[in-house]
């Protein structure tokens, strides 16, 4: 999964186990968060419709999705 899919992430408590797994797996470091932060600086087509908080920081989004999951049963 890219991280601009993480916009239409859809939560699914039957499968919890999976996606925390996934969504802990997606956890970008800062090095990669540096260098994502600089090509698209560099390059302007890389803005798209979808652009927004999962492309500028996925773990910021990666928390959030992971807070939601925590509340199925």
């Amino acid at each position: 999964m890219a991280t601009v899919d993480l916009n239409h992430f859809q939560i699914d408590c039957r499968r919890k186990a999976e996606q925390v797994a996934m969504l802990q797996a997606m956890r970008q470091s800062r090095d990669e968060q540096f260098t994502s932060r600089m090509r698209a600086m560099v390059n302007p087509f890389v803005w798209t419709s979808d652009h927004d908080i999962a492309y500028n920081n996925p773990n910021k989004y990666i928390n959030y999705h992971l807070r939601n999951l925590s509340y199925c049963p």
